[in-house]
């Protein structure tokens, strides 16, 4: 496994493509981490579309992995897959620095809970005024 597209909710199955390379159509299944083997569709040998289970425990990033006939691929440490729960809020508990100049252009680091994942459009809105994050 070379890479796939990285994000989808906890509680819906989403359809993943995985990008490797020797898949073949011999009963073609995905894995989210640890979880259950999933049902997959060969496209070709570059390429297999995963769905993700129905539903998981809590938000977590896992490494995809392919099976075809039963044969693992092997999957590259930096191939993950991130849950995560949509409905949840976002909350900011602390910024670094706690303040800055007036003027804008200083980079803070939040820290806090319900962020969505790495690839999803993040804003922070910052006194009223949205700017990327």
């Amino acid at each position: 496994v070379l890479d796939c597209n990285s994000t989808g909710g906890v509680l819906a199955a989403t359809t993943v493509q995985v990008h490797g390379h020797g898949f073949w159509p011999d009963d073609p299944q995905c894995q989210f981490g640890d979880g259950p083997l999933t049902p997959a569709t060969f496209v070709r040998s570059t390429l297999v579309l995963c769905e993700t289970p129905r539903s998981v425990p809590e938000p977590a990033s896992v490494l995809v992995s392919v099976y075809c006939g039963g044969v693992s691929s092997v999957a590259a440490d930096d191939v993950l897959f991130s849950f995560y729960d949509p409905s949840a809020p976002t909350l900011t508990h602390s910024s670094t620095p706690a303040y800055a100049e007036r003027r804008g252009g200083t980079q803070a680091s939040l820290s806090g809970s319900g962020f969505r994942p790495a690839g999803a459009k993040l804003v922070c809105n910052v006194g009223g005024v949205r700017v990327p994050a």
